[in-house]
């Protein structure tokens, strides 16, 4: 168009690259055309202005930073931005074409609002110039919240309250040198600048700053190693500089004394390169060598094949450069290394993949610990030849501390029938290399996984930055009137100094929790009665985090949480009017499918994302690029997962920050009030048991399978001497009047383990866990009703899994029979296959419009997907309407979001029953333990049970405060699950029982559980989902036992009056929530009593009077109701707190 009209657009011309800023006359259109030029104006910014890039500083696999991208060099001012020549620069700022207005820059929305305010406010009204349509035009909402918010930013980053400005604030931060060129500009760390900011709010209950460490270059003590110099060369040019201390220490144990080895250090310490050194000397030295790594999650397979691929590209680039000047052994080892082949074999890898990875005898194997059971083992001897297995020389088993439990235990298996079908190759030498984060028991847990004594490591030389580790108390709500007592706010802080706990951390919040009960309100002059959920709270805390331009991952506990989060903090940017910053927040758990994980795994990578929520699917290495900050709701169980967590972030050598936001839990009470014993907890240690006589008898006939057993030769193999001991132990342990092995619940009668009717010990039978399950391998298999089939039918069809070959004397497998189908590495035994939910909404059928959802794994998902559940996933929240169970089928609609449903979810109502199981050798039940534990001398017992749970019905509730809206029961309870465990029970003291009123024993008791299932985890290193538990009574004039549940579940213990003719029993009983069991409550027995001392100074110090969720209200069980005054007496008796 001609220059002249009005309307045109003015540029440079000629190819100036100066910076010209677009001028649009939008003051002669009419209003329909104006109004679509703004709209074309804001999409266009929407489209360009999304923000000055982060600056992301290259992490290398020692933890430093080493270089700089160049769009953080633009934002430092380095006119140096290291563009490659013929490669057009990536700037924010462009030139744009004479009459092209794609590359114009126009102002942001806000800060132009602030602009014409400002400038309407200084110009007199006789001079006021005409007004464009943009700046006449009524602000929006978003637009007028965003500058209010900027115009306090600036008024903040003026002055503070002490006076001082913020350049000289800024000082006392700790700093690092991000200038990759080494220049010496040095630039305040982002996650200091935030904690200035953090450390104001009064939810910050406890900040602690952990020094940084100094990194270590030292070589292995001894001398006499060199790591060959092609390595590291190699290094070198894939940008790795020199080794740490660990790191030689490690690759001198390998190659050196050729042993197994663990290394147990910080998280970002380069454990990876603890067994990449040697696999790559090695392999590179011996071409018919072969590795196996094995990583817990796909996801660090494949990020491990990309570093490894690195490795060998850079061997062959600097090999066939020319600018190789050294010796030709050394150029022939670059050669060697250049060629080492590499691969993944998972559920995702193709069949043609998995048959080139046989063919080309590809020298390291990337895979899991599922695809090494179901895939590769029972390809020996066809498929996966013994040739693989006889040059079979390394095994690695990264993030080693997460096989614990019972996917711990079936994992220990596998590995041990890795190391006989070696031994069937004639292979003796397999070396393992463990990594894992900092556990109390590295060595001990490295040796049940793999029967082999490693050399551990626990010095890390990797250098690191300092980290700030924030506890943050979610603020009180606040309540008008009358009705509620101000004592149900939970505790408060010992030692802190008391701040109004009535502000939220963004005031411009709408909590929907407000709307939809009007009973919790925020006013001046009220009293608190409840804290603010955490998970708002958390999503607060993330909002601010991706507003200020810090990178953060944020852990919850539970898969349906992650999107609940995720929700709340778009809808928290969205309000502010920052749309495209909620862009760049997403979830990440397992169940979404592989091109999904795969797609926010690289967008993290790529700094395409602020923030991601998510599981522990996260908490393994997986390189997520760099990270300021985590988000923790709740406090971790555990140390060791709690400092895994945090150290996600603070990879490139910068400070960090640490955020965990209490829930109103037991564990997060009590270290409200002990902040400085959270920071100093000591890593706990791992448990697993690969000799549990029902895990070994599914993974005999496996092993029968591969390579048929013999007796004699594998009891080295999957026998444990302590085990054996253990189930040889057997006689009678009476502890005065009260019997622990006669303690009843659920039957009757039960007697001693391994006494007669007559008071004689029995003769204990010689059993091994090994020879138990073989022999139960080789007895006929019970035939199962058809409207009862598992999974793989033949599994059970009333013959013998396994057969004794009388010529070989050897055991196989039983004919045309693969087992592997059937053992889940899981834990959940044969339970069918997995649910459908099917989504309804658009047709009743796959081919009529029917849209499958997810699939839920069949081992308790009568908890997860019930008739009237809220299903929440990444497509929304689906309410289940029918189950058919015949197909495995949930049919489900999609829930119309409004104010009042999106607060809402559901629970299961569930009962559960638990009858121990009398001892017996010869069915694999070993005898129980016994012992008196506290002052009181309360008699324990520990044995295994059966656990029988059901569905009753369901309870719709306030998601955030756990409020009762409504319960449903069934007409016909949902058979759930069954299965044995392990187990632990004790019943009250009679001067306890004679303390409380009949009527409030079972209140008692219940929140007595409630206490105990909350704190077991910190004892026994595992979840509190791993811990499930039970309150059970009886009358002595003969009334059968009854069992009440701890899971939300109300009114089936009724206490019966205390009329003089009946004596009432009172007991709880805590058992692994999984089947089988794997020892967890084991664990927790030698530690009982310090649980119990642990759960009465909780309510001791709780600020309630009634009873908070921090107390004897903990968990998913609140509508059960309890009595603290009583579950303190409780308390207070079993551990003997009246003698003292």
């Amino acid at each position: 168009p001609d220059s002249d009209l009005p309307g045109s657009v003015e540029t440079s011309q000629g190819g100036d690259t100066a910076d010209v800023a677009v001028s649009i006359d939008l003051t002669v259109l009419d209003a329909k055309s104006a109004g679509a030029v703004a709209d074309a104006e804001r999409r266009l910014q929407k489209r360009f202005s999304i923000g000055a890039p982060p600056a992301v500083g290259e992490h290398r696999e020692q933890g430093v930073s080493v270089d700089t991208t160049p769009a953080a060099k633009r934002l430092r001012g380095d006119g140096t931005t290291d563009t490659a020549v013929g490669v057009r620069s990536s700037g924010v700022e462009r030139t744009p074409v004479a009459g092209d207005l794609r590359g114009a820059r126009f102002e942001d929305s806000a800060k132009r609002l602030i602009r014409v305010n400002s400038n309407l406010a200084a110009t007199p009204s006789c001079q006021t110039k005409p007004l464009t349509f943009e700046d006449a035009r009524t602000p929006t909402a978003a637009e007028s919240a965003r500058a209010r918010a900027l115009v306090r930013a600036e008024s903040n980053t003026l002055v503070t309250s002490h006076g001082e400005t913020r350049d000289e604030k800024t000082r006392l931060l700790p700093k690092v040198n991000d200038d990759a060129s080494g220049n010496g500009n040095e630039a305040v760390d982002v996650a200091a600048r935030l904690l200035t900011k953090l450390a104001a709010k009064p939810q910050a209950v406890d900040v602690t700053w952990l020094p940084g460490r100094v990194g270590n270059l030292s070589d292995p003590v001894g001398g006499g190693f060199k790591v060959n110099p092609a390595v590291l060369l190699t290094l070198k040019e894939a940008g790795i500089g020199e080794l740490y201390s660990h790191q030689k220490r490690s690759a001198a144990e390998v190659l050196k004394n050729g042993g197994s080895v663990v290394v147990a250090t910080p998280t970002a310490s380069g454990k990876s390169l603890c067994y990449l050194v040697p696999l790559l000397t090695r392999l590179s030295e011996r071409k018919s060598s072969r590795a196996v790594l094995l990583f817990p999650l796909k996801a660090l397979a494949n990020d491990q094949l990309l570093k490894v691929q690195q490795l060998t590209k850079a061997a062959g680039r600097l090999a066939e450069s020319g600018s190789f000047d050294g010796d030709k052994k050394t150029l022939h080892r670059l050669r060697a290394i250049s060629k080492i082949t590499s691969a993944t074999c998972d559920g995702d890898s193709s069949d043609a993949q998995r048959a080139r990875i046989k063919t080309e005898k590809t020298q390291i194997v990337l895979t899991n610990p599922d695809s090494l059971h179901h895939r590769i083992l029972p390809g020996y001897p066809k498929k996966w030849t013994s040739s693989f297995w006889h040059n079979l020389e390394f095994l690695v088993l990264d993030e080693a501390h997460v096989l614990r439990g019972v996917g711990g235990s079936h994992v220990g298996n596998v590995l041990r029938r890795v190391l006989r079908v070696c031994r069937e190759c004639g292979n003796e030498n397999l070396k393992f290399i463990a990594t894992s984060a900092t556990i109390g028991n590295p060595g001990e847990h490295v040796f049940k996984l793999t029967t082999v004594d490693p050399v551990v490591i626990t010095e890390s030389g990797a250098p690191s930055g300092p980290k700030a580790m924030v506890l943050w108390q979610p603020p009180a709500l606040k309540q008008k009137g009358h009705g509620h007592d101000a004592q149900n706010a939970g505790p408060e802080p010992s030692g802190v100094e008391k701040r109004n706990s009535g502000g939220s951390f963004d005031d411009s919040f709408d909590d929907p929790l407000m709307d939809s009960d009007s009973r919790f309100q925020e006013s001046d002059g009220t009293v608190p009665i409840a804290r603010k959920s955490a998970y708002r709270e958390a999503a607060e805390v993330i909002a601010t985090l991706v507003r200020a331009g810090v990178s953060c991952l944020c852990f919850v506990t539970a898969r349906a949480l992650t999107e609940s989060v995720v929700r709340d903090v778009k809808h928290l940017l969205v309000k502010s009017g920052d749309q495209g910053l909620a862009l760049r927040v997403d979830s990440y758990r397992a169940g979404y499918d592989q091109a999904e994980r795969r797609n926010l795994e690289r967008r993290l990578q790529h700094g395409d994302l602020t923030a991601l929520v998510t599981t522990s699917a996260l908490e393994a290495g997986i390189d997520v690029g760099v990270l300021d900050a985590t988000v923790h709701v709740g406090v971790p169980d555990t140390a060791s997962g709690m400092w895994q967590q945090a150290g996600r972030a603070g990879r490139r050598g910068g400070s960090s920050v640490a955020i965990v936001v209490a829930c109103e839990r037991p564990l997060d009470s009590y270290f409200l009030t002990r902040p400085k014993e959270l920071w100093a907890r000591a890593p706990e240690n791992a448990t697993c048991d690969p000799t549990n006589t029902a895990i070994l008898e599914q993974h005999l006939p496996c092993a029968a399978y591969e390579s048929s057993i013999d007796v004699a030769k594998d009891a080295r193999v999957f026998d444990d001497l302590v085990s054996a001991r253990r189930m040889r132990e057997g006689g009678n342990v009476g502890v005065g009047h009260q019997n622990p092995q006669s303690v009843s619940v659920g039957t009757k009668t039960d007697v001693a383990a391994g006494t007669a009717t007559d008071g004689a010990p029995k003769p204990a039978v010689f059993q091994t866990p090994f020879l138990l399950a073989l022999r139960r391998g080789l007895s006929a298999t019970r035939r199962e009703d058809d409207d009862n089939k598992t999974t793989d039918s033949s599994w059970n069809d009333g013959t013998p899994l396994l057969t004794m070959n009388k010529t070989t004397k050897r055991v196989e497998c039983r004919q045309f029979f693969r087992p592997h189908i059937g053992v889940s590495l899981r834990g959940a035994k044969r339970d069918g296959p997995d649910w459908v939910v099917l989504d309804v909404t658009n047709g009743n059928s796959l081919r009529h419009g029917a849209v499958e959802i997810e699939k839920v794994n069949a081992h308790g998902a009568a908890k997860r997907i019930y008739p009237g559940c809220l299903f929440s996933c990444r497509r929304g929240v689906f309410k289940i309407q029918k189950l058919i169970a015949e197909d495995r089928v949930a049919l489900c609609v999609l829930v119309t979001e409004t104010s009042q449903n999106k607060t809402h979810t559901t629970s299961p109502l569930v009962r559960v029953t638990v009858t121990p199981l009398s001892p017996d050798p010869k069915t694999g039940v070993p005898p129980r333990r016994s012992k008196l534990v506290g002052n009181a001398r309360v008699a324990v017992s520990s044995g295994r049970a059966t656990v029988t749970e059901q569905v009753l019905g369901c309870a719709l509730e306030c998601r955030w405060r756990k409020l009762l809206l409504h319960k449903h029961e069934y007409e016909t309870p949902l058979a759930c699950t069954k299965y044995a465990t392990d187990a632990v029970w004790w019943e009250y003291p009679l001067d306890v029982i004679h303390k409380i009123p009949p009527d409030r024993l079972k209140e008692s008791a219940a929140g007595v559980l409630n206490l105990l299932i909350s704190l077991v985890p910190s004892a026994a290193a595992c979840d509190a989902r791993d811990i499930g538990g039970c309150v059970f009574w009886k009358r002595e004039a003969g009334v059968d036992a009854e069992t009440a549940a701890g899971d939300g579940n109300e009114g089936l213990l009724n206490p019966v009056p205390n009329d003089g003719c009946h004596e009432i029993t009172v007991g709880l009983c805590l058992f692994d929530a999984t089947p089988d069991g794997v020892g967890l409550v084991t664990a927790a027995f030698d530690k009982l009593g310090e649980v119990w001392e642990k759960a009465l100074t909780l309510v001791r110090t709780c600020a309630c009077e009634k009873g908070c969720p921090g107390c004897v209200n903990a968990g998913g069980r609140q509508h059960q109701e309890t009595d603290k005054k009583y579950a303190r007496i409780a308390l207070e008796g079993i551990t003997g707190a009246w003698m003292t």
